[in-house]
């Protein structure tokens, strides 16, 4: 006699098979529109289009600003998530100390630690 797992499958193949199929797919496909919106090189060929759009005359300059932020701005986003850019940090006032086991007191400066 057959196992139960087998007989189950084998009379639900008409069906059940054609869905994971799909259900495949569609995974597929999903990951692949992914890798395409999420792709940096899209980026930048939206920003070499929305350029060639501005010098034509076919968006105005507020237009062109405003869309050419969001676009470097996901730019940035996709680059900090693959690891490419670091955080770029300001400058931070050095951090100094005294010491008062001398006459003198000294100030001596302590480098900030980078976190990275």
């Amino acid at each position: 006699m057959l196992p139960l797992g087998i007989l189950f499958d084998l009379l639900t193949f008409p069906v059940s098979y054609p869905i994971k199929g799909v259900i495949l797919v569609a995974k597929q496909l999903q990951k692949q529109v992914d890798e395409e919106a999420f792709s940096p090189e899209n980026v930048e060929h939206g920003l070499l289009e929305l350029q060639m759009l501005h010098e034509i005359g076919e968006i105005s300059d507020e237009e062109f600003q405003k869309k050419e932020t969001e676009l470097l701005d996901r730019l940035d986003e996709l680059m900090l998530a693959k690891g490419v850019l670091q955080d770029v940090e300001e400058e931070k006032p050095v951090e100094t100390y005294s010491s008062t086991s001398q006459k003198q007191e000294e100030q001596v400066e302590m480098p900030t630690p980078r976190v990275t």
